[in-house]
């Protein structure tokens, strides 16, 4: 209809009405160009805010599981003092009250302590894989996740190595030990040490040794974790900001 009425009015030499028709066509050419980018912005808004919940979701997740990692490891090297203590103690080279067999017992048990450190997030990896971690807006954010996730994967990398050294130590610590396989709280089968051998705790030269490489395994074990922790914590408070961003953009601009 308006290249009808254009044409005509080029046929006319309608100069004025051909200035309006062509006002027309370019502000409506305009208006579509820019409902078109707002859609395109919403549709990226709403996407983005789908992932930051994710995201929110996962490192809930991880934070928690390195929380409690931490403290496992922190009790198992805890634990391994413990456990060098009663022997310089009982050998006479240090002073302090020798612990009671159960807590002795107890502090073998605790050497086990720890756990397979926490991985990356899905939604991340998710982002990564579909081209479309551009959609956070927040630059800082999309670094420390990337941060994070490299550093997961060293850790999980040290895990498996340090753990080799952990096993091959402890093996001898656990000679002295009696094991047997109970139930827990949840009804899982798991194996509890419920004695041990005095004599040879105490007399074999070689167990603090061990223990003393079961300790300083741990501890690394530990300052990997509490460092994964902190990067964690770090893109947790990064999200917390997108998220009430995202919150602001949607008040300022309501459907």
């Amino acid at each position: 209809m308006i290249i009808r009425r254009l044409s005509n009015s080029l046929r006319k030499q309608d100069w004025f009405t051909v200035l309006i028709e062509i006002l027309i066509v370019v502000v409506g050419v305009f208006l579509g160009i820019q409902v078109s980018n707002w859609n395109d912005a919403r549709s990226y808004q709403v996407k983005e805010a789908a992932y930051v919940q994710r995201l929110d979701k996962d490192f809930d997740i991880i934070r928690q599981r390195l929380i409690e990692g931490e403290s496992s490891f922190r009790q198992s090297v805890e634990s391994a003092n413990l456990l060098l203590k009663a022997r310089r103690v009982y050998l006479g080279q240090d002073l302090g009250e020798l612990p009671d067999d159960q807590s002795i017992l107890a502090a073998l048990d605790d050497l086990g302590s720890g756990m397979v450190p926490a991985g990356v997030s899905a939604a991340f990896l998710e982002m990564v894989s579909s081209g479309e971690l551009k959609i956070l807006n927040d630059e800082k954010l999309r670094n420390a996740l990337f941060e994070y996730d490299q550093f997961a994967g060293v850790a999980r990398d040290a895990w498996k190595t340090l753990r080799d050294t952990y096993i091959h130590a402890v093996i001898l610590v656990l000679e002295v030990v009696e094991l047997e396989a109970v139930y827990d709280q949840e009804g899982r089968n798991v194996i509890r040490p419920i004695g041990f051998d005095r004599d040879r705790f105490f007399s074999q030269d070689l167990i603090s040794d061990r223990i003393g490489i079961v300790m300083n395994v741990q501890e690394n074990q530990r300052g990997m974790v509490a460092r994964q922790l902190k990067l964690a914590e770090l893109v947790e408070s990064l999200i917390a900001a997108e998220r009430l961003d995202i919150a602001g953009s949607r008040a300022r601009d309501p459907e």
